[in-house]
Parts: C-alpha cells; sequence; structure tokens
C-alpha cells in the first residue's frame, strides 16, 4: 500500500474522511439476495475501522495528522463486493 498512498498536498486543513467497509455475504444468502448490499449489523464495530484508517493514512502520509480529520462518514455492510474503500478530501 505504501507505493500507491498518495502524498497529502493541503497542508494542515480540516479533512473530511469516509470510510465504507464491505463484508462478504454470509454462506445462507442465495438467490438474488446475493446481489443485494445490506447493513452488516455484529462485530467489529464501526470505530475501530475508523481508528484503524486514521492511523495508517497518518503513517503513510496520507494525512498530516489524524486530528485534522473534522467530518467522518463511515459504512458498514454485507454485499457482493467485499472490500475497504477510504476517501479523503479537504474540507470546503
Amino acid at each position: 500500500l505504501f507505493a500507491h498512498a498518495p502524498k497529502w498536498t493541503g497542508g494542515h486543513v480540516p479533512v473530511v474522511l469516509s470510510v465504507e467497509v464491505t463484508w462478504p455475504h454470509v454462506k445462507t444468502v442465495r438467490g438474488p439476495a446475493q446481489n443485494e448490499t445490506v447493513p452488516h449489523v455484529g462485530k467489529p464495530d464501526c470505530d475501530n475501522w475508523v481508528k484503524a484508517a486514521q492511523d495508517s493514512l497518518a503513517r503513510l502520509g496520507v494525512i498530516p495528522d489524524d486530528h485534522l480529520v473534522v467530518d467522518l462518514h463511515v459504512r458498514k455492510r454485507r454485499g457482493p463486493r467485499p472490500g475497504i474503500t477510504v476517501t479523503v478530501e479537504a474540507w470546503a
């Protein structure tokens, strides 16, 4: 990841952070429901993902420090395409 991490060029400005974590559906989900994205109720908690994302972004130099995050959006889902999407923008 480090080689692909963009460096923050916005200086010490407020940051908007969006984190979306999509888990795979459980094996009992079949048929058309497999193509739907639904809320994931269960562990791990959203705040654990957020703290890990903030710490990683700061460590990689994507943002200078995680205290700059002033607006935060978190989604925890189950869906057909598992993965983690992190978006960082300067607060406007």
